[in-house]
């Protein structure tokens, strides 16, 4: 089976039947189940044997010294909570076995089917427990002589936590100073807004490695699953005419967007990093929307360079 045939009937069968934790999740299933007839139809005998065995397990135990015999008060109280644990697995532990079990055939699945070179990237993807729901990067341009200009970032990333238990986000923010004689670079702002409404604001800036500044949060966020955070940075820089900017980002990012504001006498180019489904652009605004998934390591970029003349 080639790569593209694998990952066009493969992996999406996978894929249906990887559970979802979140509370949302859990609504948009129980739709699905409404929708379909045979789907409903298996949940609603899986809850009702369930309550059946809560029911008598309960019963069994409360009016098990009614029989008259003393091993059938011994038998029923050992059948009566037999039924209590078996309800509680099918309730907990089934669920997170299945969990497992579709995670280690996927696993089997794609190194067989993967390049030796690609089979190692895979666990990688695995282990990202937060993604960006929505990723927002400004880049504004101020030209301050001929040959130096002012760049202004600003990002705004949502982060959801995808995994099905609590998990610690840990943020910082840094940007690089070169030097210029026209300013210093500098952390204007960078915070954390929880969905409770918690503002956490990061610490002073300070000096990372050489030539770059660094803010962070000092405390671990505990986010619970299906849960987000928003984050809110600002940072200036001094940069060349004829340069670039760049950023990386830990967490991946659906659908991201850059914005360039840009004075009109200098041209630019935006990437991504990867190319997705493509790039899209809006109509009347420098703004670029990428198709698909930003993953970790890639550079997202603004490049510009003054126009020439004759444009």
């Amino acid at each position: 089976m080639g790569l593209r045939k694998f990952c066009e009937e493969i992996l999406p069968v996978f894929c249906c039947f990887v559970p979802e934790v979140d509370a949302s999740s859990e609504h948009q299933r129980g739709v699905v189940a409404m929708i379909d007839p045979v789907a409903f139809k298996a949940r609603l005998i899986l809850w009702v044997v369930i309550g059946v065995f809560v029911i008598v397990g309960v019963i069994g135990l409360i009016f098990a010294n009614a029989w008259p015999w003393s091993w059938t008060q011994r038998l029923t109280e050992a059948l009566s909570t037999a039924l209590l644990i078996a309800a509680f697995l099918a309730l907990s532990v089934d669920r997170f076995l299945k969990i497992e079990l579709v995670r280690d055939a996927f696993s089997a699945a794609y190194q067989y089917a993967l390049p030796v070179e690609l089979k190692a990237e895979i666990p990688k993807l695995m282990k990202f427990e937060f993604v960006a729901e929505k990723h927002n990067w400004t880049v504004e341009i101020e030209k301050c002589d001929e040959d130096v200009v002012r760049v202004i970032t600003s990002i705004e990333r949502r982060l959801k936590n995808v995994t099905s238990g609590k998990r610690p986000l840990r943020l910082l923010y840094q940007t690089f100073d070169f030097e210029f004689k026209q300013g210093k670079s500098e952390i204007v702002e960078f915070r954390a807004i929880t969905e409770d409404g918690r503002t956490i604001d990061a610490e002073k800036a300070e000096q990372g490695t050489p030539h770059s500044i660094e803010r962070k949060i000092k405390e671990d966020i505990m986010v619970p699953a299906g849960k987000q955070v928003t984050l809110h940075g600002k940072a200036v820089q001094y940069r060349r005419c004829i340069d670039l900017m760049f950023e990386t980002f830990l967490y991946p990012a659906v659908n991201p967007e850059i914005n360039v504001i840009i004075p009109n006498d200098f041209d630019f180019d935006v990437d991504f990093g990867t190319e997705g489904q493509g790039k899209e652009k809006d109509q009347y605004m420098n703004r670029y929307r990428l198709a698909g998934v930003y993953i970790p390591s890639q550079f997202m970029f603004v490049r510009w360079w003054p126009k020439s003349p004759s444009n």
